[in-house]
């Protein structure tokens, strides 16, 4: 009999390991090593802006930048980007690292992250943004999308803070944190994009 590839992946994602922290550990390097090769202007160009003439802010995401599904094996999936919100008339921005993390059996309930800066950690509240269960089987997949503001000042300094990976950690209530990375390319680019589109208004 042959088993519906859903039914197949899902005790994967699900299943304990006494070597897990080992395939979290390289689950990272591979990211790290992907996260290497892009580039500021690779993220700047495929940056999308949404946004009509009824819209007093218009959306700037680096989503379609880099995307990682991950594998059969990986206990959490993650994909995580930068979104600027700016507004139409004045030019001001705010900034939220959005996150969606996947794994099964139990809500965790992620509410607060710490995330790396020059100057040591920081503490920010995690917004819940959605959430969604998948129980069309045996176990049930689930996932909770949050996100996290981070002031201009302050992203600018981390873009321009060296070549290595920007990490961040989630924290649940359930205990099950998860340190997540991004490229500082990324955070490069999402910055230029909105100075871009800044100029625009400018010119108007």
């Amino acid at each position: 009999m042959r088993l519906p590839l859903v039914l197949l992946t899902v005790p994967l994602l699900m299943i304990g390991h006494p070597a897990k922290a080992d395939r979290d550990e390289k689950r990272l390097e591979r990211i790290a090593e992907k996260l290497e090769k892009l580039t500021p202007e690779h993220f700047q160009e495929s940056a999308t802006v949404s946004g009509d003439d009824l819209d007093t802010l218009v959306t700037i995401s680096t989503r379609e930048g880099f995307r990682h599904r991950g594998g059969f094996s990986d206990r959490y999936r993650t994909d995580s980007f930068v979104r600027a919100f700016v507004s139409r008339e004045t030019g001001e921005t705010s900034f939220q690292i959005y996150a969606t993390i996947t794994y099964g059996r139990d809500w965790r309930n992620y509410r607060r992250v710490n995330f790396a800066t020059a100057g040591g950690p920081r503490s920010a509240d995690l917004d819940l943004i959605g959430s969604d269960a998948n129980c069309e089987y045996s176990t049930c997949v689930l996932t909770e999308t949050v996100g996290f503001t981070v002031d201009e000042e302050t992203l600018r300094t981390i873009a321009a803070d060296g070549s290595n990976p920007w990490r961040f950690r989630f924290y649940a209530n359930s205990g099950d944190d998860w340190t997540e990375l991004m490229s500082r390319a990324e955070l490069a680019g999402a910055l230029a994009a909105v100075d871009e589109y800044r100029d625009t208004l400018q010119n108007d």
